[in-house]
C-alpha cells in the first residue's frame, strides 16, 4: 500500500500547484453516480455537510487508484486527504485535484 501511495503522490506532484485546500479524514460514504465518484470524509472542516461531497470523474486517469484508496479508508479507518482548488471549501460539491492516504 505504501508503494501505491508513493506512486500516486509522485505522479500527482505536477498538480500540486493548483491545489491549496486540503480536506482530510476517514471516508464515511462513497457514492458513485454516472460519470463521477462522490465521497465524504469524517470530521471534515472544508466540506462539513454530509450532503456536500468531494468527487472525481471516472475518466480521470487515476480513478481506479482513487477508488482503491477510498475503499481502503472506508474499511480500515485510515485518513484520506483530498486536495482541492484554492477557495473551493464551502457548501457545494467540489472536484478533487488529487487524493492521497495520510495527512
Amino acid at each position: 500500500m505504501k508503494k501505491l501511495s508513493a506512486l500516486v503522490i509522485a505522479l500527482s506532484l505536477p498538480l500540486c500547484v493548483h491545489a491549496s485546500d486540503i480536506g482530510s479524514g476517514p471516508v464515511t460514504r462513497i457514492y458513485p453516480q454516472k460519470d463521477n465518484v462522490y465521497f465524504n470524509l469524517a470530521n471534515d472542516t472544508c466540506l462539513p455537510s454530509q450532503w456536500v461531497y468531494y468527487y472525481f470523474p471516472t475518466s480521470n486517469p487515476f480513478s481506479s487508484l482513487y477508488q482503491a484508496m477510498l475503499l481502503t479508508s472506508l474499511s480500515t479507518g485510515e485518513k484520506v486527504s483530498a486536495a482541492i482548488p484554492d477557495g473551493a471549501c464551502g457548501s457545494t460539491s467540489t472536484e478533487v485535484t488529487y487524493i492521497y492516504i495520510g495527512e
